[in-house]
């Protein structure tokens, strides 16, 4: 973040957060072009009581008085982002954390994110690992946190049940093996297992889906023959890599009639491949990431290892496809895949020395606010199922999470559509340069509140981490 953007207690007068047993009382009124799930609001208000829930929603000159009002007419008013795919842990020692990582989201307009489980040095496998991660949460989150359990390889499915015990949204696990313990890759039978294991507890199974062997070959030829520049990354993982894994595990679904989630694809394709097997009756979704629909490997060609990521950045005419088809409502939701480096992570002229993956929480709504809303013309009700409503759903947290309607969590982020800005090398201090640098942006975050408490003013995070931990109660059927 840059200094417009640093934690300071200065604003925290200004945020009526209180404690959810604490008793109900008006407490905040929120005015602008409210989207609720029935609909736009283009004068609307939303009412947040003491515990932090919506208690009225409607037209602005009925809205109840409260003890604080903020008026963003001509703005709008939006359910809080909901970022399904952050890496906090990745690293035991260049990590970023819970503090830096949701104070980000909250500059971005993001109130819930749901972290992976490959945590370094041990992946989430157990009770007492989500325990250990909830005590972080609640002490050092600026937004709440849905967390993913994991598998360990050759181990069966024994642990699922009580990782869903202790409220994971969901189990995660990879075709393609980054680390042979932290982030394994999971044999076809084995995943069988899971899918059948984790439906049984009501706990979608989501999957990095890459064919490892594939991969593998190809970067060791690539490796043979001195490719070392940034496209060998691009081809050593091209779309048959992405496609022949989405297929394998499309089917072994199928087979056992799981519940399966196939996160950030890359290739139109394998959307495709997706949207088949759905109208047949399988319980399947995707995500794609903002990267794929906002850079593409020309990018990683300028960028060299601060635009490496897994799957690899593709064609102009993959992103052409993609957007196609999420304007067309074939993908569930966009998430960032969230996971920054340091510099020197990322700076090697060995490709394949660089590690993967890009910050991006921050820049998820802003961004596809801009590219999507403001350039091609998705509608802004399109836009929070994208953003908000449909990840929450896919992870049982609707509709506490990812609506504006009564009952619902008082999380919102102000868009001012009139604000245009640049991004800025620096505006994330963990990865101090990014592929988005430069990138002009339509659309701005003007403010963020969870439970109606405000945690970003338009220019620094507000007060201390009042960010909680939160479980799923159903995710719904008709989504999965």
């Amino acid at each position: 973040m840059d200094k417009r953007y640093n934690i300071s207690l200065d604003c925290a007068m200004e945020s009526s957060h209180q404690h959810p047993d604490q008793p109900t009382e008006p407490a905040v009124v929120i005015v602008g072009n409210v989207v609720t799930p029935t609909g736009s609001l283009p004068d609307g208000a939303i009412a947040i009581d003491g515990n932090g829930r919506i208690s009225w929603v409607g037209p602005a000159k009925h809205a109840p008085r409260a003890a604080r009002e903020f008026d963003y007419r001509g703005r709008w008013v939006l359910p809080g982002g909901v970022d399904a795919h952050v890496h906090s842990g990745s690293h035991a020692v260049w990590t970023e954390g819970f503090p830096r990582l949701t104070a980000l989201a909250a500059t971005g307009g993001v109130t819930t994110v749901i972290d992976m489980p490959y945590d370094d040095p041990e992946p989430v496998v157990s009770i007492l690992d989500v325990s250990r991660k909830i005590q972080r949460i609640e002490s050092e989150a600026h937004v709440d946190v849905g967390l993913f359990g994991t598998v360990p390889k050759g181990m069966g499915a024994g642990n699922i049940v009580d990782l869903g015990a202790a409220g994971v949204c969901g189990i995660k696990i990879s075709t393609y093996e980054t680390h042979p313990i932290r982030f394994p890759s999971i044999p076809d039978h084995q995943i069988t297992t899971v899918l059948l294991a984790a439906s049984a507890a009501g706990l979608p199974v989501a999957v990095h889906a890459e064919n490892d062997s594939i991969v593998r070959h190809l970067i060791d030829e690539l490796k043979g023959s001195r490719r070392l520049d940034p496209l060998a990354h691009a081809h050593s993982r091209p779309p048959v890599t992405e496609t022949t894994a989405v297929a394998s595990l499309l089917e072994l679904a199928w087979a056992v009639t799981g519940r399966l989630h196939l996160v950030h694809l890359s290739s139109p394709r394998s959307v495709e491949l997706l949207s088949r097997h759905r109208a047949e009756g399988s319980r399947v979704s995707c995500e794609t990431c903002i990267h794929y629909l906002v850079l593409d490997e020309s990018d990683l060609e300028r960028h060299g290892g601060f635009a490496k990521c897994n799957p690899p950045l593709r064609s102009s005419a993959d992103q052409q496809g993609l957007w196609r088809q999420l304007l067309a409502g074939e993908i569930d939701f966009v998430t960032s895949d969230h996971a920054p480096w340091p510099d020197a992570l990322k700076s090697s002229p060995d490709i394949f020395e660089n590690k993967s993956g890009l910050p991006g929480v921050h820049l998820l709504v802003p961004l596809l606010f801009s590219s999507g809303v403001m350039d091609r013309g998705l509608a802004i009700e399109e836009f929070v199922r994208l953003t908000s409503s449909s990840p929450a759903q896919a992870y049982g947290l609707y509709p506490r999470k990812g609506a504006l309607a009564v009952g619902s969590d008082g999380d919102v982020v102000v868009i001012d559509q009139s604000e245009e800005w640049v991004i800025e090398p620096g505006l994330h201090d963990f990865a101090t340069r990014t592929p988005y640098d430069g990138m002009p942006v339509r659309g701005k975050v003007a403010a963020t509140f969870l439970r109606g408490g405000l945690v970003f003013d338009g220019k620094r995070v507000c007060g201390t981490p009042s960010g909680t931990f939160v479980r799923p109660s159903v995710a719904e059927e008709g989504h999965l």
